[in-house]
């Protein structure tokens, strides 16, 4: 007993003996400043050392259904603190809170107050109120800011906007005036990232800034159209969405986008609507999100594209122009629903016949299912490597599988979405078992190039998806003749019993490969490493 508390005694003297400085730079990676408050009872020495820390972070979010008296003891907490800090710079200072209208706008003063005579540079200010809180025009001189991060707060700068060291600007939910965007653009020559979410007053956006590297627009517009103009050559990635369909972006403004931002990279497009001819023609774009967007047509030629999502489109034809074969494609969109031509499920793996790496998502399988219900020849396409989100759309798999007899490594997720008995269930009138047996012989993929096959998320919390992947199992490990690996990612949120029946039904499988190797792992277990390195 005596040489453990001598050994705690020596591990304690240790870090006392510390230098100031690499404690305090250890103090400013606690979640909270209440956390490296809670630090001094380790030592007497520690006792100050949090009033050094050039890290503040409040996070007063649980004060939403106190008392006033309550909310006013938790500000006078916080006043406290900030008089007892004594270092003469803040890196950062975060405030998460609920507001209550019952705190004067003063209180909040004295603390944008402080955090600029420190020198702050990265500040981080929640509040959630019915009446935004207007931003003293002090808070709009402040040479040290590099990140600024403000959430329901009125923006009206009146003169001249100083933020020339401000990289990072994100504003959620704010009030501003149609010039206030263009004062703020004006003060920050600096700024790389710019992100506008949910915020109103205004009826005109002008973004013009040659240092910006990123834009994020994510809009809610009511009353007159919206005009919306954007002049950033230097643009790295931009992302625009409309979470209440008040706001459309025209195709004209996505062409000046992309002709003015040469080097843009990445583009994303969600809930956009009513684009006749949306045109995406870009050397420089590497990746491309087009998730729930209608358009008559969409056109995409961008030669150096390495990732495509198209999800939950709402289009009657697309013309996908000079796609690479090493790029990655997510498809999940239904080609037979809305506006969608019937037919354009077999035109994207048409044009898409080139391209190593396809992911299709169950929108996706199920147009695929009504293809190969209806008996339409499946094209041939060249793909190394598919990935199936789902396993209930079996005839949507089996077109997939027939469509790539090159394919050699096989993917399937499962996400953990209920999976429904498949439309086709009731005609065919089998289990997934007498499905696959009843393909006959197996296809061309399996019989000579499958080698590699993985499934994520296998678990017992639907047994109709359980079952039909098992199903599948045994049907890949039965007709899959040079399969060399075959890992089973079940998640780790089960009891014993599912974890034992699950090898045991690996086990009881035939295999056609020699060769085959299955794994069993956990998603997230670290015991299941030592239980995964025997194979089945």
């Amino acid at each position: 007993m005596g040489s453990k508390t001598v050994k705690m005694e020596e591990e304690k003297d240790r870090i006392s003996a510390l230098p100031d400085s690499i404690i305090h730079h250890i103090l400013s990676f606690l979640p909270s400043t209440k956390k490296a408050i809670q630090t001094s009872v380790l030592s007497k020495q520690w006792q100050n050392h949090w009033t050094h820390v050039p890290v503040l972070i409040f996070d007063l979010s649980g004060m939403r259904y106190r008392s006033v008296q309550d909310i006013c003891r938790i500000f006078k907490f916080l006043d406290n603190t900030l008089i007892l800090h004594d270092c003469s710079k803040i890196k950062k200072f975060h405030i998460k809170s609920f507001w209550n209208n019952s705190i004067p706008d003063s209180n909040y003063n004295v603390k944008l107050l402080f955090a600029i005579r420190k020198e702050v540079e990265e500040l981080v200010l929640t509040m959630y109120s019915e009446n935004d809180y207007k931003l003293p025009n002090f808070f709009f001189n402040n040479a040290s800011l590099i990140k600024l991060d403000l959430l329901s707060f009125t923006l009206i700068p009146n003169g001249r906007v100083n933020w020339e060291r401000l990289k990072d600007l994100c504003l959620m939910s704010c009030l501003w005036s149609t010039q206030a965007i263009e004062s703020i653009l004006g003060g920050t020559p600096l700024l790389e990232s710019l992100e506008i979410k949910y915020c109103s007053g205004f009826d005109r956006l002008a973004i013009a800034s040659k240092s910006l590297k990123r834009l994020v627009l994510a809009l809610l517009h009511s009353g007159e159209v919206l005009v919306l103009e954007i002049y950033c050559p230097n643009l790295v990635e931009f992302s625009a969405s409309d979470w209440w369909y008040d706001f459309s972006l025209s195709d004209r403004e996505i062409k000046n986008v992309l002709s003015v931002s040469t080097s843009l990279q990445l583009l994303e497009l969600i809930r956009c609507k009513e684009f006749k001819q949306l045109v995406i023609d870009s050397n420089s774009l590497k990746k491309l999100l087009l998730v729930d967007v209608d358009a008559d047509a969409i056109v995409i030629s961008c030669p150096n594209l390495k990732e495509l999502h198209l999800c939950s489109l709402n289009i009657k034809t697309i013309e996908l122009i000079n796609m690479t074969p090493s790029i990655c494609v997510t498809l999940d969109f239904d080609c037979y629903s809305g506006m969608n031509n019937e037919n354009l499920g077999r035109m994207m793996l048409e044009q898409l016949r080139h391209v190593k790496e396809l992911n299709f998502g169950r929108c996706f399988l199920k147009t695929l299912s009504a293809l190969e219900m209806e008996g339409v020849s499946s094209p041939l396409i060249n793909s190394k490597c598919l990935t199936f989100d789902g396993v209930e759309n079996l005839p949507g798999i089996a077109y997939a599988l027939r469509s790539s007899p090159e394919l050699e490594k096989l993917v399937i997720t499962l996400r953990g979405i209920e999976c429904e008995t498949p439309h086709d269930f009731p005609d065919l009138n089998v289990s997934g078992e007498n499905y696959w047996n009843s393909k006959g012989d197996a296809f061309d993929c399996l019989v000579s190039h499958v080698k590699i096959v993985k499934i994520y998320g296998l678990s017992d919390n639907d047994d109709l998806q359980l079952k039909l992947a098992l199903n599948f199992v045994e049907y890949l490990l039965k007709n899959a003749k040079v399969l060399e690996r075959m890992v089973v990612i079940v998640e780790d949120n089960h009891g014993a019993a599912f974890m034992f029946k699950v090898p045991q039904k690996l086990l009881s499988f035939s295999r056609s490969s020699p060769y085959a190797v299955v794994e069993l792992l956990c998603s997230k277990s670290p015991e299941v490493s030592k239980y995964a390195s025997h194979s089945f």
